[in-house]
């Protein structure tokens, strides 16, 4: 589904920062953004998009201009996503009217604040320009040491730790998550989670959990480890699917990792559900073809 963004363009002048100051009108983004006929191009882009069904796409400027950024700088899809959290220029070249640090629990404990009953109260002093400050410092180095990576680590659990306590505090003096908005209140409960992973990992000197949580909008996603050159790591939903007579059955798909061999029995059954009766012959690739499995299709006559 597509939602053309009906915001008028920002001009640069006119982006919010969160310090003082504007966006330079000769900053090569900026003369860029002037440049490109957004408007002409969305037409055309929303076509593709059904204006009813499925979940909204991001809007024409912000996939061009992610895509812009990516090629024209010559890095990879996660790099472009970590260039733009950290540079407002590139925030305002891909269609947003303000910069945008995505510290969430920041936001909330603004939220609060704003509707706690005691006025007079003053809201917590909170550190998100040290906490982006010390997580850059880490995060900008190619290959930090494994004692650099624990250090920056403890730094942010403390931040979150310390911005989760004053949520309590806020809301033991009167404030309710009412005043959240559904996306806010997901992110709190989504936050509070990978803290309590996150801090167990860092108490145990551990690298993994069990349903570890690695992106805060999507907590469904789980790492894949798939030991390939340059890919060590995917990220993705895993399925398992059979062919039968040109028709694709999606037998199983989940987010968490699996070994399919473990799926070919119940695939095998479910062929003779459709059917009335096993297969003559069944075709797989190697991972499949473990000493349980072919023993199985073997007393079931299957090749």
């Amino acid at each position: 589904m597509y939602r053309k963004d009906e915001q008028p363009r920002t001009p640069a002048e006119e982006f919010k920062l969160p310090f003082e100051g504007k966006l330079s009108e000769e900053n090569r983004w900026v003369i860029m953004a002037q440049w490109i006929p957004w408007e002409e191009f969305e037409a055309e882009y929303a076509e593709l998009f059904s204006s009813v069904m499925g979940a909204p796409a991001k809007t024409f400027r912000m996939a061009l201009g992610a895509l812009i950024i990516k090629e024209k700088l010559g890095i990879s899809d996660r790099e472009t996503v970590e260039q733009i959290k950290e540079n407002p220029y590139l925030q305002y070249f891909i269609g947003l009217s303000e910069y945008r640090n995505r510290e969430q629990t920041e936001k909330i404990i603004d939220s609060l604040h704003k509707k706690r009953h005691d006025k007079s109260e003053k809201k917590p002093r909170t550190y998100r320009k040290k906490a982006r400050k010390d997580y850059l410092e880490v995060a900008k180095q190619r290959r930090p040491s494994r004692k650099k990576r624990r250090k920056a680590v403890k730094k942010q659990l403390q931040y979150i730790k310390r911005n989760l306590g004053h949520i309590d505090q806020i809301i033991a003096n009167g404030a309710t998550l009412d005043c959240l908005n559904n996306k806010q209140y997901k992110s709190l409960l989504v936050i509070s989670e990978v803290y309590r992973q996150q801090q167990w990992m860092f108490d145990n000197n551990k690298q993994s959990i069990s349903d570890r949580i690695v992106s805060l909008s999507q907590p469904h996603i789980r790492p894949i480890v798939r030991g390939k050159a340059g890919t060590s790591v995917e990220f993705g939903a895993k399925l398992s699917a059979s062919c039968l007579d040109e028709y694709v059955f999606l037998d199983r798909i989940s987010w968490d990792n699996f070994n399919e061999s473990c799926d070919l029995k119940t695939q095998i059954e479910a062929f003779k559900e459709y059917t009335g009766h096993y297969p003559e012959s069944v075709h797989v690739d190697k991972i499949y073809r473990t000493r349980d499995n072919r023993a199985w299709c073997k007393d079931r006559g299957i090749r």
